[in-house]
């Protein structure tokens, strides 16, 4: 009987793609289906209740951890733990694969929060618990360990999997492979994508010619106090968008979250009103506190993704290609 399962991969995603594409490739060639957040990110509580259902109908689960526990939810958990533990409550079969070699993984790659650090590794030690847990140090090594992992438990813990059958008596279930077989091409488009590192910037079918953009202006509103001073004070900055490129692009680098990236947007603003401070009240010298509002932050960033400036994965912002060129183009001296 030739029967197919279905694998529900589980993990951080933007400092794992090369190690999720080669989990893919292993459940591929093993003539599975596998199912992953490359088909909805997991970010938000409502993505979330999706994604549970399709672990429920998803026959193993693959679960692989690095250096970074994750984007938290509002109760302070990772959705990747959130997942795992989702799946020991439902019974479905788990594979773990816990990086063994951390000191080796690029910075950029690990969490620098120390809340995090500690939260990720009661995350691992509670899943290297599970008897069907493995270590691992490359790419190639993790192909291998879920393949092998994967054979035995098809024959050690068969489930229910997807069984071809007749048209006339199976037309509910050659709909729904037929459904899952358009989910594979959709990721397999992906992969492809991200195999060529040619990003489409543009997904959101904007016209960015009708966008602000360039030494348009921009008010950011922010909020102060100054040393000595109980008083909060309240203003607007107008600047243009090729300085805020200017304050961030040098910073993204590597990938930061929304609180990393407004810290360094603030940070900036206090060094560039130094530049224009005739503008204002008081001097930027003498500023204490400095927090723009949340509005101008989300404005900021919904206007460079929309830009092609950045772009967010898995609750992580990162600097594109052509947001690396804009930087250059911006801040290279001119003749």
């Amino acid at each position: 009987m030739d029967k197919r399962y279905q694998i529900f991969i589980s993990s951080t995603f933007a400092d794992l793609i090369e190690e999720r594409k080669a989990i893919m490739e292993a459940i591929l060639d093993l003539n599975g289906f596998p199912a992953g957040m490359e088909m909805f990110p997991a970010n938000d509580s409502e993505q979330f209740e999706y994604i549970k259902t399709i672990i429920d109908e998803s026959d193993y689960y693959v679960l692989v951890i690095a250096g970074r526990y994750g984007s938290l939810a509002e109760d302070g958990i990772s959705y990747t733990e959130k997942e795992y533990d989702y799946a020991m409550e439902k019974g479905i079969p788990v594979l773990v694969f816990v990086r063994n070699d951390i000191e080796n993984i690029l910075v950029k790659n690990t969490d620098g929060d120390p809340d995090k650090k500690k939260k990720l590794e009661a995350f691992k030690n509670k899943a290297m618990k599970n008897k069907l847990a493995k270590y691992w140090e490359t790419s190639d090594q993790l192909k291998y360990a879920v393949s092998s992992s994967l054979l035995k438990i098809f024959r050690t813990n068969p489930k229910l999997g997807w069984i071809r059958g007749n048209i006339e008596s199976n037309a509910e279930l050659l709909n729904q492979l037929n459904n899952l077989r358009q989910d594979y091409d959709k990721l397999n488009n992906i992969n492809l994508e991200l195999q060529k590192q040619n990003v489409n910037y543009n997904k959101y079918d904007i016209d960015t010619e009708r966008l602000s953009s360039g030494d348009d202006k921009f008010n950011i509103n922010y909020e102060y106090t100054c040393l000595g001073e109980n008083e909060f004070h309240r203003n607007n900055l107008s600047i243009t968008w090729n300085d805020i490129i200017s304050i961030l692009g040098p910073k993204l680098n590597d990938e930061k979250d929304d609180d990393e990236l407004k810290e360094i947007l603030e940070k900036g603003l206090i060094v560039y009103l130094n530049y224009v401070d005739d503008e204002y009240d008081e001097s930027s010298e003498y500023i204490d506190w400095f927090k723009v509002s949340e509005i101008s932050y989300n404005k900021v960033k919904i206007q460079l993704i929309a830009l092609g400036i950045v772009q967010e994965n898995s609750g992580y912002i990162v600097l594109t290609e052509k947001g690396y060129r804009e930087m250059v183009n911006i801040m290279a001296i001119k003749k």
